[in-house]
């Protein structure tokens, strides 16, 4: 369907939840004058696209898009010679300084293929006898992660609520208040996982991700940021990578790059 302008067309679209969403809340803005469409894709989600003059911007995942020339430059003129492996080698060590700048602190980078991987593997990371995760009730890795965060983990994952996408900061407590230590059959907490921006275009402000680092650090859990679209929630808060993250609570995020 064709609307007359980008903002009418998300205004009446709707997410995997079936509810109508407003442009405000999302994290990638609006552009009047342009025409957009909303269409279907395998009956649980939406593409949202729109069309400025002559060009086409594609706001569905960047695993549908090819990577930007300068990626691709960069990986032709390193393809050729010798490395070290295991992220010995003098690129990895280079984008490990980078990543170390940019967060203003030391942190250590480990290179995977998807953001499935990197989620599975940070979820796993903290994985323990009956481990559980918590996410919220609409989360990318409970939804369409085809169970891999819970195979590389050996544990589970259970659902939080909140609206627009977002965990509620007090469901969260009593979710985790609800798991006896002395009683470990119904599983034992391990981490609890964000994604930032969420699954329907809403972001976590600051305060939200403070709130949520502290709920988990008073139960002795480590926190896990889903960085799918992290650029596009620094660019809405108009806030650092740090600011978003360490500083906020956040021990683990999962960073694309591409």
């Amino acid at each position: 369907m064709i609307y007359e302008t980008f903002s009418q067309a998300l205004e009446i679209g709707k997410m995997r939840s079936g509810r109508a969403f407003n442009p405000e809340q999302l994290a990638t803005p609006c552009v009047e004058g342009a025409k957009g469409s909303i269409t279907g894709l395998d009956n649980h989600c939406w593409v949202v696209s729109v069309d400025i003059r002559r060009f086409r911007v594609f706001f569905a995942s960047d695993n549908a898009a090819g990577a930007h020339p300068r990626i691709a430059e960069a990986l032709t003129s390193n393809a050729g010679g010798f490395a070290a492996p295991y992220g010995a080698s003098e690129i990895d060590k280079r984008a490990e300084a980078a990543f170390c700048e940019i967060f203003g602190r030391e942190v250590a980078v480990l290179f995977v293929a998807t953001g499935t991987a990197a989620n599975s593997l940070a979820l796993a990371a903290e994985s323990k006898l009956g481990s559980i995760a918590l996410c919220h009730t609409e989360a990318h890795v409970v939804e369409d992660e085809c169970g891999a965060p819970e195979f590389y983990s050996g544990g589970r994952l259970h659902t939080v609520s909140g609206k627009d996408g977002k965990i509620d900061p007090a469901a969260l407590r009593a979710k985790l208040d609800g798991f006896d230590p002395n009683f470990v059959h119904h599983g034992r907490p391990s981490a609890v996982t964000i994604t930032q921006a969420t699954e329907i275009g809403t972001v976590y402000d600051p305060d939200h991700i403070r709130q949520i680092g502290e709920i988990a650090s008073d139960f002795d859990v480590p926190l896990h940021m889903d960085g799918a679209r992290f650029a596009n929630a620094l660019v809405s808060l108009d806030i650092s990578p740090a600011g978003m993250t360490s500083d906020l609570g956040v021990d683990y995020l999962s960073f694309g790059g591409t």
